[in-house]
This record gives structure tokens, C-alpha cells and sequence, in this order.
């Protein structure tokens, strides 16, 4: 039996459409795909553009850092004055013979730490430029070259507090004219441990 063109026809154009129905049918499930692959991965993303592994870990160090960030109480002071020649020993004692401060501030500040109570004397010494406050800072950096005499070792007393915090955590930064300078001590003479104290004596910078 002979098959017209006008049979064949509607075949080929019947089965030509059925490719391109499936083919785009497979294209309309890739590109949902693909769309559902980015929604997740943005909303499994944080605000700073990290992956979720990254951010979960670097959430957790500000929050153990400030848990762990001494809070100080003032437990002695403030004492003023305009003399350091009066109120510091060794090379630093000459050093304001010719580079007199113009103010001293001193005050005691107690903290409860992880180690143990710690008193920090905390002094802020106003020079007459910032060229004195940094050769001050200097000079008094280096061991066995004195400093400005802290509160505890002037005759200031606390219940239970420690006899000297000389010799124990230390720091100093200068700002702009003024030299702030920090002592800190166990209340416990045994204890010991320089390095923490150092850190706690950092932070008690913050109220120079």
C-alpha cells in the first residue's frame, strides 16, 4: 500500500514535537535545580559573606574573649598631683628632674579573674609634650630603671590586698602627652604568674 506525503506529514511533525517537548522539560528541571542550589547556599551563608563552618567559629571568640575580659572595681584613690620628682625612684626620679610632669593621676582598682583576685595600680602621668611622655615610656620599659611610684608601694593598704605589685604585670602606652602605667597583683602573695597578670595590667590600661 503506497503512503501519501499528505499521511506522512503529520507524523513527522507530531514526533518532532515530542523531542522538543522533552528536551525542554529536562532543561526546566535543571534550571530548578540550579535555583534551588543557590537559595540554600545563601541562606546557609551569614551577613559577612562566610560559610556557615566559618562563621559559627569565629562567632564563638568574641563572646569567650569578653567572658574572660577582667571588670575592675576602684577600691583606692584617686591621687593627685603635680611633682613626680616627689613620687618616683631610680633613673626615673632624674629623668623628671629634667622632665617634670604636669599632673599625676593614681588610682586602685581591684578584679575578680579566672586565677584569682588582682589589684592593679594604675597611674597616668601628664607630661609637658609628647616627646617627654615617650622618652619617659622608654626609659621606664627597660628593667631596673624605676618609675613613678605606685599606690600600693606609697603606703596605700587594702584589706587582704598584696604588699607590692612591683615587679609583677606590666604595661604602658602613651597617649599623646601622657603616659599611662599599670602594676598588678595577686591579692594571695602565692600566687604567681607574671604573664596573666601582664594581660590583666593591659587591660586595666583602658582606665588611664
Amino acid at each position: 500500500m503506497q503512503v501519501s506525503e499528505e499521511q506522512t506529514g503529520p507524523i513527522r511533525r507530531v514526533q518532532g514535537t515530542r523531542r522538543f517537548g522533552n528536551g525542554a522539560k529536562l532543561a526546566a528541571l535543571v534550571a530548578i535545580a540550579v535555583i534551588s542550589g543557590v537559595v540554600w547556599w545563601l541562606a546557609n551563608r551569614d551577613g559577612s559573606g562566610q560559610e556557615p563552618e566559618q562563621a559559627a567559629g569565629q562567632s564563638n571568640t568574641p563572646e569567650s574573649s569578653a567572658a574572660n575580659k577582667p571588670r575592675f572595681e576602684r577600691v583606692g584613690g584617686p591621687v593627685d598631683g603635680d611633682d613626680c620628682r616627689k613620687r618616683s625612684y631610680g633613673t626615673a626620679k632624674k629623668y623628671f628632674k629634667e622632665h617634670n610632669c604636669t599632673a599625676l593621676h593614681q588610682v586602685l582598682y581591684a578584679s575578680e579573674t579566672e586565677h584569682g583576685k588582682v589589684l592593679s595600680s594604675v597611674s597616668t602621668v601628664t607630661m609637658a609634650s609628647p616627646g617627654d611622655a615617650n622618652g619617659l615610656k622608654r626609659l621606664t620599659d627597660s628593667d631596673g630603671t624605676g618609675n613613678v611610684t605606685d599606690l600600693v608601694t606609697a603606703g596605700v593598704r587594702l584589706p587582704g590586698g598584696p604588699k607590692t605589685v612591683k615587679g609583677s604585670g606590666y604595661a604602658s602606652k602613651v597617649r599623646g602627652n601622657t603616659m599611662i602605667v599599670v602594676e598588678s597583683g595577686f591579692f594571695d602573695s602565692s600566687q604567681h604568674g607574671d604573664a596573666f597578670l601582664t594581660k590583666v595590667s593591659k587591660a586595666a590600661l583602658a582606665k588611664g
